[in-house]
């Protein structure tokens, strides 16, 4: 017994595999003889029973499609109906032919192989007829009675249609009498019945609709009546009309039996030829070859069901056989492996009971080791794993763990003396300490350059997993927070910086605070867009003279002071205007110019503006006073005042127009004055020479 639990494993097993082995050698040989027997049969049904049958129903479709395809030539006559029957007979029924020939070599039943040979000599028979009927099908010879239409009737019907159009047209040009109107009506309707009689005939050819016969018949019932009264009025035809009438009734003669003989022809069985043949010839074999592919079909199918009856019967005993020899190997098997297996579970739920507190972290496990084969020396090498495991973990390990949650990320597992996977583990929480102190430096870099509001430092090492999600939303801060403040920001402050305050930051796919951030922005440009607009309003319109205006919207802080200032400086002039100028302009309108604005308690523009409305009043009162004062003058006949102040403008005008006519006056007077003293001097020298006289 000692020496069986010292043999290796492989051993072990080996000697329980070779009696298995054994029992199951004997158990094949036993089966093989029954195997054979049923493939032997189950070959016939596959090679001999399944293809006779397949090839019967390809040759069946096959005729079949042959006919269908060959329906659809003689009704379409399209080309893809011959290339279907062609593949037909090339893809199915000859195929088909030749794998029942070949089959026929095996068959077990001597009247499959008559029934094989008939078809055979059927086949080319029922070939030959399809490509007669194909021939004829799209031909005229096909239906005579409209080939007959075509050739004979109808280049008669043309002449009798154009001779008579011809007389009716000459009848036109003949005076209208009754008679002749009558005659015209003869052939007016000989023509039109001659026309629809055709037109029926040929329906009727096509279609054999004896409604359409009937129609003819009555339409040339009524041509006949009224040809015969256009020929009882001959003699009133012009010469022309005679000629043209003659050859009418010589083409009517040829065309009048031809009808009959039409109709004759549509009513045969054999009006179709193509039909005809069809029903007669290839159909009639074509059923022939369906009966006989029937026959042997049903003989196969019951040659199969006894074929299958026999694996069935075969098939059965080799279960109960194989039961047999189951319950049997299972009984030596089970005695076998309880022996073997007694000894080997023991040691494997050993070592599955070590490897499970390993695994559940129990490192304080006693291994026992009670022999020398591979489980032994897996316990052996359990409790060695167990020893170092416990030293990496508990010592090692735990003094980085301790490190790390001090901050302390620079402790390293001492790789010296350690191989095989100790050495992996402990180079891999290097690794992974490595790892946690590079991501943790890279953000705090990134981090404290953030806080300082420099935007440019970013993580640029490969991280994975966790690490590389860090170090992503990391980076996507900083460039939602450049974007933000670099393009979004210092695009609405270049915009604004040029006057445009439209511009605000697209929270399209911004969230969280860069959302809240971008929004408390556009709300700033808001308000300083409403409070500009507000003052532009307001300004504008103190620009257009109007002072009502104002700006009634809610502010704080600056936009409130300026919003104040905007009212205070409304306000302001408002009360210059109404209360200063206003009673100056009044008092100018009444010829007062004394009248000044106080400049008491006025500062600034204001101040200015009262000063400048002073000064102009002053001006105004100077050159007024100076034009009234020269004027007076010349009222009393005083021509030697004038106006010697500097004035600018309008003013200057005013003072050069009436110095001006001053000069002027002063030249009349003088011319005046010289006039006067020579009329003077003529009336004393007249008065002299008066009294000389």
């Amino acid at each position: 017994m000692r020496m069986l639990l010292d043999l290796s494993l492989a051993k072990k097993l080996g000697a329980s595999f070779f009696a298995v082995t054994a029992i199951l050698f004997g158990i094949v040989l036993l089966n093989n003889s029954q195997t054979e027997e049923s493939a032997a049969i189950s070959d016939r049904i596959t090679e001999v029973r399944v293809p006779t049958a397949m090839a019967s129903l390809q040759m069946l479709n096959g005729t079949n499609r042959a006919l269908a395809a060959l329906r659809g030539w003689m009704l379409l006559g399209k080309d893809g109906f011959k290339t279907s029957r062609v593949a037909a007979w090339t893809d199915d029924i000859w195929p088909a032919f030749d794998t029942l020939k070949a089959a026929s070599k095996n068959w077990t039943n001597p009247k499959n192989v008559e029934r094989l040979k008939e078809i055979e000599t059927i086949l080319g028979d029922f070939e030959q007829r399809q490509i007669e009927i194909e021939d004829i099908a799209q031909t005229e010879d096909n239906v005579p009675s409209v080939k007959m239409l075509l050739h004979e009737a109808a280049p008669q019907a043309a002449v009798i249609v154009s001779e008579i159009t011809r007389m009716i047209d000459l009848e036109s040009e003949l005076e209208a009498t009754a008679e002749r109107k009558a005659l015209l009506g003869m052939m007016a309707d000989v023509r039109g019945t001659m026309g629809l009689s055709l037109a029926n005939i040929r329906v009727f050819l096509l279609s054999g609709d004896d409604t359409f016969k009937g129609k003819y018949e009555t339409l040339w019932k009524k041509n006949e009546r009224r040809f015969g009264d256009l020929k009882s009025n001959a003699h009133l035809l012009s010469e022309n009309q005679a000629v043209a009438f003659k050859k009418m009734s010589a083409a009517r003669e040829i065309f009048s039996p031809l009808p009959p003989k039409m109709l004759e022809m549509r009513a045969g069985k054999d009006w179709n030829v193509a039909n005809h043949w069809l029903g007669t010839k290839a159909a009639p074999l074509g059923k022939r070859i369906a009966v006989v592919l029937e026959e042997m079909s049903a003989d196969q199918k019951s040659l199969l069901t006894n074929d299958a009856t026999l694996i069935q019967e075969k098939t059965a005993s080799m279960i109960q056989f194989s039961w047999v020899v189951l319950v049997v190997s299972v009984i030596l098997s089970s005695l076998l492996g309880l022996i073997i297996t007694r000894y080997l579970v023991g040691q494997v739920s050993q070592v599955v009971s070590v490897a499970d507190r390993i695994a559940r972290g129990d490192l304080s496990s006693v291994i026992e080791i009670n022999s020398k084969d591979e489980t032994g020396q897996l316990l052996e090498s359990m409790q060695t794993m167990q020893s170092n495991l416990s030293e990496v973990i508990e010592q090692e390990v735990q003094a980085i763990v301790d490190a790390a949650g001090g901050g302390d990320l620079s402790q390293r597992i001492d790789l010296e003396g350690k191989e095989g996977f100790y050495r992996t583990l402990s180079s891999s929480i290097n690794d992974l300490v490595d790892v946690n102190d590079r991501i943790i430096g890279d953000t705090v870099t990134v981090a404290s350059a953030l806080a300082q509001g420099d935007l440019s430092q970013s993580i640029d090492a490969e991280y994975q997993g966790s690490f590389d999600q860090l170090k992503t939303d990391i980076n996507s801060m900083q460039s939602q927070l450049r974007q933000v403040i670099e393009q979004d920001v210092q695009s609405i402050v270049r915009a604004a910086g040029n006057g445009d305050l439209s511009q605000r930051i697209d929270l399209e796919g911004k969230e969280g605070f860069y959302a809240e951030l971008a929004s408390s922005i556009n709300d700033l440009v808001d308000v300083n867009d409403r409070v500009i607009n507000d003052t532009m309003r307001v300004v504008g319109s103190m620009a257009n003279g109007d002072l009502t205006q104002t700006i009634d919207a809610d502010y704080q802080g600056s936009f409130g002071r300026l919003k104040k200032d905007v009212g205070s400086m409304q306000a302001k002039l408002e009360e210059v205007i109404e209360r200063d100028i206003q009673p100056i302009v009044f008092a100018a309108g009444q010829g007062d110019l004394s009248q000044r604005i106080t400049l008491a308690g006025k500062k600034g523009f204001y101040k200015a503006l009262a000063g400048s409305l002073n000064d102009l009043v002053d001006v105004n009162e100077r050159v007024i006073n100076d034009t009234v004062a020269v004027v007076s003058t010349m009222a009393r006949g005083d021509l030697t005042q004038t106006i010697d102040a500097d004035y600018e403008g309008s003013f200057k005008l005013l003072k050069d127009g009436t110095n001006e006519t001053i000069i002027r006056l002063t030249e009349v007077v003088t011319e005046i004055r010289d006039s006067a003293a020579q009329v003077k001097s003529g009336s004393e020298e007249i008065a002299s020479g008066n009294t000389n006289l």
